[in-house]
Parts: structure tokens; C-alpha cells; sequence
């Protein structure tokens, strides 16, 4: 493939609007000397100031983020979170002049979405407030890249409801910018602690279990299992524990061998009552419904 760069801009209407996410410009830079590519020259002198957010993904260079209150190194695998309003500079090249001289030929290549709506704001400018989490190194990842390729594909395209597939690529790609970043925050013991409780509840599916005691037995204080179960998964132990549970109900009612409340006491719920109030929380449908089986109620 040989260097090059790509612009799409984007229409949109007002029922992209409403979906709440929609895409206005798609781009790649591939394999160019800074000096090759045209928005450098104006993002390394005067900056810019977007309306939108952007996603700015660099695979390969080196270089500056510079925003009002600092400035964060950009190499290859940082994922920048550009935020509407805010003047920035993108300034290729090693921070270090003397590393400069000693790279001449480096090459950039990055790939960048825009993008604005409503869920947009909610979630993105939720976790991207602080000036600290614009700049995220998680290294070269190929689901971000295959993301980035879809994104570009269906621009090209812009085939019907293109607006609404977008949007759900780049909630695709930011959840995996958090994923891959949450992973680099917990050291390899605290993984495999994780990974622990994660097969011991797995495992537990048909029993009634004290989290105290599982954190017990792992070694770590209820605390610190309660914690690192929120900062990795989002949810506490019990939460996890319980969603597991709902899966595998699901699966035992969609077979057609057990009524609701076999279900119930066969997964250690403490009453037929509970389970079925609980799953249809969860699922939204009644348990004695799912999958459309008619199976008896309690």
C-alpha cells in the first residue's frame, strides 16, 4: 500500500441526531513524513478548535498533544480523546530535538473519526473530564484498527441507517480504549486474582456462596475484592455472581427440560418468587416466557 491520506465527510439528519450518535468526518493518514501532511502544518502552528469530538488513534510517529493547560507525549498506540471547544496542537516529532536529528525519515501513519450527539457527550465527556485521560497509550491494537477499517468501509458506502452502524463503532472503539487501559492499570497478580474468583464463582452456579469467604480463600480482604471487582468488571462480585446465574437460568428455560421453579431451586435462589422478580429485572420478560416456551408459572 503506498502513502496516502483520506478525508470522508459525513451528512447526517435529525434521526441521526436522535439515535443520539453520529459520525462527521473519517480519516487516515498512512506511512507520511510530517512535512507530507497538509492539517500538521496548521495544527503544529496555530492549533484548532473543533465543535465535535474526535478520536485521533496514532499506529506509528512520534510527538506533542498540547492543549491550554499542558502538553502529553503522543507515540505510536496513544489514543487521543479530542473534546469540543478546546484548542489543541497535534506536533509531530520526538519531544527531544536531539532525537529529531536522529529520526528524519519517521513516517506517521493514524486514523481519526469526528463525531457529536447526545450519548456521545454522556459517556465519552463523563470519562474524559480530565485533561489526564485525552492522551491514553494502550499500544497498537488490532480490534481498534479493524474498528477504525470498518468505519472508513461504511463511509465509503453510506448505505442505508450508515449514521446509526457508526455510531456503533465508535462506542465500539472507545469501550475497547477502556478496556485495554484498565488492563495496563491492574498488575498481573491482581489479573490473576480476578481470573480466580472469576472461575470460582463459574463454577458455583448450583450453590448459595459467602463472597467474604471467597475473598478468603484468594488471599485478599473483602474490601480489596469488592474493589478490584468495580474498577475491572464494573459490577461487585455478587453482582457478576448473579448475572451468571440469569445466563444460566436462560439457558435451562430455553431447553424445555425444567419448569420456573426447578430453575429457581436448581440454581440456589432463595425463593421461585425472587428468581422470577429478579430475572425479569434483569431480561425484562418473565421467566416462565423466555424464548416464547409456555412453561408453567409459579
Amino acid at each position: 500500500m503506498t502513502e496516502h491520506t483520506t478525508k470522508i465527510q459525513l451528512a447526517y439528519g435529525i434521526r441521526d441526531e436522535e439515535w443520539g450518535i453520529y459520525c462527521t468526518e473519517v480519516g487516515s493518514i498512512y506511512k507520511l513524513k510530517p512535512q507530507e501532511i497538509d492539517f500538521f502544518s496548521v495544527l503544529s502552528t496555530v492549533g484548532r478548535v473543533l465543535n465535535e469530538y474526535q478520536f485521533f488513534y496514532c499506529t506509528a510517529g512520534q510527538g506533542v498533544y498540547r492543549h491550554p493547560g499542558g502538553e502529553m507525549e503522543i507515540k505510536e498506540g496513544s489514543f487521543i480523546t479530542i473534546l469540543p471547544n478546546v484548542r489543541h496542537w497535534i506536533i509531530p516529532g520526538s519531544p527531544s530535538a536531539e532525537l529529531d536529528a536522529s529520526r528524519p525519515d519517521e513516517r506517521w501513519s493514524a486514523v481519526y473519526v469526528t463525531f457529536d450527539g447526545r450519548l456521545g457527550r454522556t459517556l465519552i465527556g463523563n470519562k474524559s473530564a480530565e485533561p489526564t485521560s485525552w492522551v491514553r497509550s494502550i499500544g497498537v491494537r488490532e480490534p481498534i484498527v479493524s474498528a477504525f477499517r470498518r468505519l472508513r468501509e461504511i463511509a465509503e458506502v453510506q448505505g442505508p441507517f450508515f449514521q446509526n452502524i457508526l455510531g456503533s463503532i465508535v462506542l465500539e472503539i472507545f469501550a475497547y480504549t477502556l478496556s485495554y487501559e484498565g488492563s495496563q492499570v491492574h498488575d498481573r497478580a491482581e489479573l490473576e486474582i480476578l481470573e480466580n474468583a472469576k472461575a470460582i464463582l463459574t463454577e458455583s452456579l448450583y450453590r448459595r456462596l459467602d463472597m467474604e469467604q471467597v475473598a478468603e480463600s484468594l488471599g485478599v480482604s473483602y474490601k480489596a475484592f469488592g474493589d478490584l471487582f468495580r474498577s475491572y468488571l464494573g459490577m461487585t462480585p455478587y453482582q457478576y455472581f448473579l448475572n451468571l446465574k440469569i445466563n444460566k437460568a436462560k439457558e435451562l428455560l430455553a431447553s424445555g427440560s425444567y419448569s420456573v421453579k426447578e430453575v429457581s431451586y436448581k440454581l440456589a435462589f432463595q425463593t421461585p418468587y425472587y428468581f422470577s422478580r429478579f430475572f425479569k429485572i434483569k431480561t425484562g420478560t418473565a421467566p416462565s416466557k423466555w424464548n416464547g416456551l409456555d412453561l408453567e408459572d409459579i
